[in-house]
C-alpha cells in the first residue's frame, strides 16, 4: 500500500500524471527537481530502517512484557500456596499448643498428687485409735497393745505368734 503511494507520488519510479487524479501530485515540482527526489528517497529509506528497528524493539518490549506478566502470575501462585501453607501450619501449631497445655496440666496434677502421697507417707495423719497408735520413743513400730501385753505377759501367745514369741 505504501509502495503504491510512493510510486504514484513519484518518489519511487516514474510519475504517471495521466493516471494521477490528485491535484497536488500534478502540480508538485518533485518530479522536476532530482536532488529533492533523491533526498526524499534517502530519507524514506532511513525511515524504513528506523521503522524496522522500532518494530523489532517493540516486539522485544512486547516479549519482555509478556515474560514479566508470566513471572508476576508465577509469583502470585507461589504467594497463594505459601499463604495456604502458613494457615495450615498455624492451625497445626494451635493444635500442638492445646495438646501441650493439656499434657502440662495433667503433669502438674500428677505432681501435686504425688506430693500429697509423699506428705502422707512422711507425716501420716491417719486417725488410729489410741491402742493402735505407735509408742513414742519405741524403736519398734508395732502397736501399743502388743508391746504392752508382751512386756506384761511374756509367756502368753497372741494371734499370729508361735511359741517362740515371734
Amino acid at each position: 500500500m505504501s509502495k503504491n503511494f510512493f510510486e504514484e507520488s513519484g518518489i519511487l519510479g516514474p510519475t504517471n500524471f495521466k493516471d494521477s487524479s490528485d491535484l497536488i501530485r500534478k502540480t508538485s515540482t518533485i518530479h522536476l527537481d532530482t536532488s529533492l527526489k533523491n533526498q526524499i528517497r534517502k530519507t524514506s529509506s532511513c525511515l524504513r530502517y528506523r521503522a524496522f528497528n522500532e518494530k523489532n524493539t517493540l516486539n522485544s518490549y512486547d516479549d519482555s512484557l509478556i515474560n514479566l506478566q508470566n513471572e508476576i502470575y508465577n509469583m502470585r501462585d507461589i504467594l497463594v500456596h505459601g499463604e495456604t501453607k502458613i494457615v495450615i501450619l498455624r492451625t497445626e501449631i494451635g493444635k500442638l499448643k492445646q495438646a501441650l497445655q493439656a499434657i502440662m496440666h495433667v503433669q502438674i496434677q500428677a505432681r501435686n498428687y504425688s506430693d500429697e502421697i509423699i506428705m502422707k507417707i512422711k507425716h501420716p495423719m491417719t486417725s488410729l485409735c489410741l491402742f493402735c497408735q505407735p509408742i513414742k520413743g519405741s524403736p519398734n513400730s508395732s502397736s501399743t497393745l502388743v508391746n504392752r501385753n508382751k512386756n506384761n505377759n511374756p509367756n502368753n501367745k497372741f494371734v499370729g505368734e508361735d511359741f517362740n514369741g515371734k
